[in-house]
This record gives C-alpha cells, sequence and structure tokens, in this order.
C-alpha cells in the first residue's frame, strides 16, 4: 500500500475500535504511530477528506473522523450491530484491516446463532475494503454436511499435502461448525494449524473457523483473533424484536400478499426461550405462516392474518411472561393489537430503524450530538447493567444541544444538591464523567458540577414511577343510594372482564368522612394502570382532583350530569303544565349541563429537569410544527412541589392538555405524552399524538368496502386507495372529530369520487355548492391540500363541487 493508503487504514482502525468515534483522531498521532513526518501525513488526511474519505473540524487542534460510506459496511446489515454485536464487529474489523495482513479469526457460536451469516459480511467486508481482490477465491467447508461422509471431509482438510490451501492463495477458507468433526479429525486439524499456520503457503490465505464454545476453547491458542457470537436469550428483547419483525418481512415478500399479525404473536414469539437460537425463531415463525396459508388456500383472500394459534404450543406459552416485562413490552409496542406487514425493506438493527424516526429530531439537534449520546449511552447501559427508554435518550440530545447552543453557564443546583446527589450515585456520576469528557472535548465546553448533576439526573428512575401493571379500571361515582352500584352491576353482567366498581355518595354524609372514604376506595380497587371514573356533579370532581394530587394516582374523569338533568327536568315540570315546553327548553339548554364551557386556553406543558434547553426546545418544535394553537410551557421537574405550585395556578387560568417530557409527573388527572412518541413520527403527525389520535387507522375496519370497491370498480385501483385514503381518513377524524360511522361513510364516498371521476363522470356545478366554499374558506383550504394526494395518485382533478360535498359531509350540514 501507499501512504496516503496506509495513513487511511490506520484511521479506520482506530475509530472503528474506539467506544467513542466521534471523539475524532489528530495528525501527530497518527505522524507518532506511522513513523512520518507531521506535514506529509497532514496533507494525506486533507487529500483523503477532498475524496469524502474523512472529515474534519475546524478547530485546533483539527480532529478527523471517518465519512459516512454509503453501502460501504455490510455489518450494518445485522441486527445488533449496535448492541450485543458491536465488539465481535469491531474486533473483526480489526483484523481484516490490520496492516501487515489479515489475522486470522476464530468464532465461538453455539447452532443457530448466525455465524454463517456473520462470515459472508466478513467476506464483503475485506471485499469492499480491497483486502482481497473481488474474483479471489472464497472456499467454504461445512463440517455438518459431511457428518456421515468423513472420508470425503478428510481428504478436503487434509488430502494431497493440505491441497485447499495452496490452492487458494491470497482467498479466504472459512471452516463452518467444526463440532461435527470427530475426535480424531479434530486432532488432526488441531496438529496441522499448530504445524502450519507460520508457513509461506498459509500466510497469504485468511482463515476463519466457526464452532461451539466447547470446541472453539481449544483452538483459541492458534489464532489472534477469537470472537463469541451471543445464544438468541442473551441478547437484548428490541433485538429479538428487530429479528421478529424482518422475518414476518421476509414472509410477506416470499407470499406477495400483505401479513396482518397480531401483536400476542409477536409477544409470544419475543418472550420465548428457543434452544435453536435465530434458527429455530425463524422456522416458527416460518410454521406460524404456512398454518396461515392452509386457511385461505381455496379463497381469493389477499391478506393473510396470523393468530397465536399458529404458533406451535411450547412457542404460545412465551406470552405468560408479559407481565414481568410489561415496560419493556409498552415500550415496542404502546397499544397496538396487530402490525401489518407489506414486504418492504426493513433496516436491520433498531436503532437503524430509530434512526429514521430521528430525522425529526436532527431539524433541532447537530448530528455529533445524536451520535454522542448514542454511543455513550449505550455503553453505559452495558456498565450499569440497566435499560434505558427511548425517552431518556431523546431528551438527553436536547439537554446536550443546549449546553452547546445556548451555553448555559448558570448554577441551575445548588452544590448541596449536587453533591447530594452525586454522592448518592457513584457508578452513575463515573458514566456521566465520560459524556462530561466528551462535550468538553468535541465543543471546547467547560461543563461545570452542577450541570454534571443535572446530567446524572437523566440515569436515576424518579421514586414516584412505579412499573404499570394489570389493566385501567371503571368507578361509578354517584350521589344517592344504590345507583353507581346498579350502573357497575348492569355493567359486570355485560361485560366479563369485571372490571366496573361503584361508589354512592349519601346526600347526609359529611364532606371530610365522605372524602376519605372515596380515597380508600380509590386505593383499593386501583391495579396499577389507572381508574376513569364517570361522575354525576362537581362536587365529586373537587374531591378527586385532590385525591390524584395526594396519591399520585392516575385518575381520568368524565362527567355525565344524568343527576343534574333529572333536578332541572324536576324542577321545570313542577312550575308548567305544558310537556313540550318543558322538554324544548330543556333542550335547548342541555349542552350547557355536558359541556364545560370555561372558555380557558389550551394549554401543553414540557418539562425537563432545568425547565430551559430540552423543554425549551420541545416547546419551539411543537409550536413549529402543530397547528392545534395550544400554548406551550416550558417547566422543571425537579423540584416537585415547585412545579406541583404552577401547575395548580396554571389550571386556574388553561386547559392542560399535557405534560411532555421523559417521565410522568402523575399530577392532576393531566394525560401525559413520552418525548419518544413526539419524535418517533412525522411531524406531519404531531397533532395526532397531541390529541391522543391513533397515528393509522386499523386496515381492518375497510376490508368490507375494499371487497365492494373490488367488485363494483371498473377504473380505480384497489392498491391505490389502500395506499392514500386511510391516511386522508386520519387527517380528517382528528380535524373534524369525525366517529366510526361517519368515516366508514366518507371512505366509500371518496372512493366512489375516484371512480367516478376515473369513468368521465363529474359533478354537475351547483350554485349552492359556492355558497358553502365561501361560507368556510378555510375548510375548502385546507381539504383541498388534502386532496392534491389523491389527484396526483390517480392523475385527476377534483373540483370544487367535490370539494363542497367533502365540507358539507364532514361539517355535517
Amino acid at each position: 500500500m501507499n501512504n496516503k493508503e496506509n495513513v487511511y487504514q490506520y484511521v479506520q482502525n482506530v475509530l472503528l475500535n474506539r467506544i467513542d468515534p466521534n471523539i475524532g483522531i489528530e495528525t501527530t498521532e497518527i505522524a507518532l504511530a506511522l513513523n512520518m513526518q507531521r506535514t506529509n501525513v497532514s496533507a494525506l488526511l486533507n487529500k483523503l477528506v477532498q475524496e469524502g474519505l474523512l472529515n474534519k473540524t475546524k478547530t485546533r487542534p483539527v480532529k478527523y473522523f471517518l465519512a459516512p460510506q454509503k453501502n460501504n459496511d455490510p455489518f450494518l446489515a445485522l441486527i445488533g450491530n449496535h448492541g450485543s454485536l458491536k465488539k465481535a464487529i469491531q474486533d473483526t474489523k480489526a483484523a481484516i484491516l490490520y496492516p501487515k495482513g489479515s489475522l486470522n479469526i476464530n468464532i465461538s457460536a453455539n447452532r443457530g446463532c448466525g455465524s454463517s451469516t456473520f462470515v459472508q459480511c466478513i467476506i464483503n467486508f475485506a471485499k469492499k475494503h480491497q483486502i482481497i481482490a473481488e474474483g479471489a477465491p472464497v472456499i467454504t467447508i461445512n463440517c455438518h454436511n459431511y457428518l456421515n461422509d468423513p472420508e470425503t471431509l478428510n481428504e478436503l482438510l487434509f488430502g494431497h499435502n493440505y491441497r485447499i490451501f495452496s490452492q487458494n492463495q491470497n482467498g479466504i477458507l472459512f471452516f463452518n461448525h467444526l463440532e461435527y468433526l470427530n475426535n480424531q479429525q479434530k486432532t488432526r486439524f488441531s496438529n496441522f494449524l499448530d504445524t502450519h499456520l507460520k508457513d509461506d503457503y498459509i500466510r497469504n490465505i485468511f482463515i476463519i473457523v466457526s464452532s461451539t464454545p466447547e470446541v472453539s476453547e481449544n483452538l483459541q491458542q492458534f489464532f489472534p483473533v477469537n470472537l463469541t457470537l451471543p445464544d438468541l436469550k442473551q441478547r437484548p428483547l428490541n433485538e429479538k424484536h428487530a429479528l421478529i419483525m424482518d422475518f414476518f418481512n421476509q414472509e410477506a415478500r416470499k407470499a406477495g400478499c400483505e401479513l396482518i399479525v397480531e401483536i400476542d404473536v409477536i409477544k409470544a414469539l419475543l418472550l420465548c426461550d428457543f434452544s435453536g437460537n435465530i434458527q429455530e425463531l425463524k422456522r416458527q415463525i416460518t410454521l406460524a405462516c404456512a398454518n396461515a396459508h392452509l386457511r385461505i388456500v381455496d379463497t381469493n383472500d389477499p391478506v393473510l392474518h396470523i393468530y397465536s394459534s399458529d404458533l406451535n404450543g411450547q412457542t404460545r406459552l412465551g406470552i405468560l411472561n408479559s407481565k414481568q416485562n410489561y415496560e419493556l413490552l409498552q415500550n415496542l409496542f404502546d397499544d397496538q393489537e396487530r402490525i401489518t406487514f407489506e414486504g418492504t425493506e426493513l433496516t436491520s438493527d433498531p436503532i437503524e430503524r430509530t434512526d429514521k424516526n430521528k430525522r425529526e429530531l436532527s431539524k433541532l439537534i447537530n448530528p455529533l450530538i445524536i451520535n454522542m449520546i448514542e454511543n455513550w449511552l449505550d455503553s453505559t447501559s452495558k456498565n450499569l447493567g440497566r435499560l434505558f427508554s427511548p425517552d431518556i435518550f431523546y431528551n438527553l440530545c436536547l439537554h446536550v444541544n443546549s449546553l452547546v447552543e445556548l451555553h448555559f453557564n448558570n448554577q441551575r443546583i445548588s452544590k448541596t444538591k449536587s453533591l447530594e446527589i452525586i454522592n448518592n450515585y457513584p457508578l452513575e456520576y463515573q458514566e456521566v464523567l465520560k459524556l462530561k469528557k466528551m462535550i468538553e472535548t468535541q465543543f471546547s465546553l467547560v461543563i461545570s458540577k452542577s450541570e454534571v448533576a443535572i446530567l446524572l439526573l437523566f440515569l436515576i428512575k424518579p421514586d414516584n414511577q412505579e412499573k404499570i401493571q394489570n389493566h385501567p379500571v371503571l368507578l361509578y361515582a354517584m350521589h344517592g343510594k344504590g345507583t353507581a352500584k346498579a350502573l357497575a352491576q348492569t355493567t359486570n353482567a355485560l361485560n366479563p372482564g369485571q372490571q366496573a366498581y361503584y361508589f354512592d355518595l349519601d346526600l347526609d354524609q359529611d364532606n371530610k368522612i365522605a372524602y376519605q372514604k372515596l380515597k380508600k376506595h380509590l386505593l383499593s380497587i386501583d391495579q396499577g394502570a389507572g381508574i376513569i371514573i364517570i361522575y354525576d356533579m362537581g362536587s365529586f370532581k373537587v374531591m378527586l382532583d385532590r385525591i390524584a394530587e395526594e396519591t399520585q394516582l392516575k385518575i381520568r374523569l368524565f362527567k355525565v350530569p344524568i343527576t343534574l338533568l333529572g333536578i332541572e327536568i324536576a324542577h321545570k315540570a313542577q312550575n308548567e303544565s305544558d310537556i313540550d315546553y318543558v322538554y324544548h327548553d330543556i333542550s335547548v339548554n342541555l349542552k350547557h349541563l355536558f359541556l364545560d364551557n370555561s372558555g380557558k386556553e389550551n394549554l401543553i406543558i414540557t418539562l425537563c429537569h432545568t425547565g430551559e434547553g430540552g423543554a425549551v426546545q420541545l416547546k419551539n418544535y411543537i409550536e413549529e410544527y402543530s397547528h392545534l394553537n395550544y400554548l406551550v410551557k416550558a417547566m422543571n421537574i425537579s423540584h416537585r412541589e415547585h412545579l406541583i405550585d404552577e401547575v395548580t395556578q396554571l389550571r386556574q387560568v388553561y386547559n392542560i392538555r399535557a405534560f411532555i417530557g421523559t417521565y410522568n409527573p402523575h399530577l392532576f388527572d393531566i394525560p401525559f405524552i413520552s418525548i419518544q412518541k413526539i419524535f418517533s413520527v412525522p411531524h406531519k403527525n404531531l397533532d395526532k399524538v397531541l390529541t391522543f389520535q391513533p397515528l393509522t387507522t386499523n386496515s381492518l375496519i375497510y376490508e368490507r368496502i375494499y371487497q365492494y370497491f373490488s367488485e363494483e370498480f371498473k377504473f380505480a385501483s384497489i392498491a391505490k386507495i389502500k395506499d392514500v385514503l386511510p391516511e386522508i381518513i386520519d387527517e380528517l377524524t382528528i380535524q373534524y372529530h369525525l366517529n366510526r360511522d361517519q368515516k366508514l361513510g366518507l371512505f366509500t364516498h371518496l372512493g366512489s369520487l375516484i371512480e367516478r371521476i376515473l369513468s368521465g363522470k363529474t359533478q354537475s356545478s351547483n350554485e349552492n355548492n359556492q355558497k358553502i366554499i365561501r361560507q368556510f374558506p378555510e375548510d375548502y383550504s385546507y381539504i383541498s391540500k388534502l386532496m392534491k394526494s389523491i389527484e396526483r395518485k390517480f392523475n385527476i382533478i377534483i373540483s370544487d363541487d367535490e370539494i363542497a360535498i367533502i365540507i358539507k359531509t364532514v361539517k355535517k350540514i
């Protein structure tokens, strides 16, 4: 290699093996290591920058980084390349790029762990970096294939003076599954390695061997690089989840149709132990899909549904482990009921898939910060033996970005409080010091001890954060004797879940006694997931708000003022003899009994440990991309008492719609949205998250309509309708609060509209339609823009008359 290639290879070797490659490398370090003149190295580095192979900073001293290379790292195709396989991949790259020639590799892996796939990545990486020529010989000997033919295997391994080695100079030899060698063959193979590895005709061959841990251990002495691939049960659940998603997507691609998989199927696969590792997991998914195929073999159903019953009995038992993994399952699935696979390409690694979701985050934050936090949090997770939620990652990115961009240097936590936090969490403190050093080195900042304490808070789980288990329960709270009880009994009789409870409030009971009884009752029925309460009058609201504040129970309220309605009717009936007058008067004023006419502005509160950096940037993001016109306020979550006081005052003035942050402060009955949800969707869907709307409509509710369209339509493509209409209906549902029947009716209307236009039939112009457009100009503008996606998809034009009809439909005119 020439000097430039030597320099580039050295930079690769160093940075690819660092825990944090974002620290970069300096010219002096390279010059000393390669015994070259500093000026020469600097010139070569600048050439590599010009060629797009390296990036450099504008700081002094200059630091160099590997530039992202498209399709230049085959290991990115491996699920776990940022996680459980990261160390093995780093060691492999170091072995391949070793300056004096690639180092032979010994892989320890139990059967089914993916050693063959890993070795294929080794081969591709060596070729892409021109360590071996594109046409160089690559020979794989799978010993398992010769289990019943040891003579042929002997000939391959040892025949004619080890001819297989002499014939494959400058190539790769991969010996797979050495555990299938008999004892005599194992001894002979070890003797060969001991005697001949230093011979000239072997030095030019890159040798890779793979076997189970027992056999691999005896070979370690002959190999400079020894790797271990983890069993499936040793890998984190998020990687296993990514494997499952990838395998189902492969099945959809093979079947050439959509796969709709129930979430319980994914959970069972995720929580089941497979002794055959990845290979067995993939086999069970294939068998489940095969069982599903049997159900539709005599039908024309274009969709394949996978249910728990399609799994074998042992795999189905995995769902029994859901309770102890509740928190992680919530992070992965939230409230999804099923997942649709269309056979499109998936990125392999969970973190790589998260990168897609981080596009929104990168609009706010320097990508160097995102990569730094990602690498540091990954390392910290391993060192502390704890999993950190995506919320912590997003919030840390926002916070560190605020340090870099806004240069906070003021004392935001007292010295006493800072020392208390640091002393109570020594292990976490050591990890945060590493992050401090990275920030200071990369961005030439000085991080104070107070700021270190704030960073430390991100790793500390608040005391009030409890694991949610089971399900929410329903409570009827009514005035009088037996009213709530009767409602609860009726609800439980009609619903086998038996999740309804009651509290009847005696009209003569002292308020203080009633309050204590209600509080005790709520604590006794809560299962950890909260209580939905249907109440009749405002006196309950006062008590329930106070109980929520004192106990931190998750309480959600529905005011159904049936008692007030009855009192009002009885009062009017007593003073009037005309039934129609009473009925009309109550009908006109009914909305005032049911609706909250407070007229308060809507407010969202963003939270972080300081109320400055992360919370402010999150506030700015919502204000930029949300169209709800909610006010947004950034607040400090560290001082709970102060937060309670502030929120109490704000509730007098505003209707607080949600808290957004890393964790739920559990204040009053205010809903919580995790920061992960904010950045896990494109900004066009932000308002759906803020209003707790589903991100995608369940396609199952449209299946009957699709079937009808396919039978009736001659011009419109059903596939295109499936692609474009559900998202439009979702947008209209959020904007106009459509119920299920309205959604289905509008879906049918839009589908028929497309067919009608394509067939050449158009809506005749109508003066009344023009009045509608003039009367509702904002709705006309909004819906016209929404219809553009239909127009582009089907190459049609939707007239103003058609838009007017849609306006009348959504506004129920």
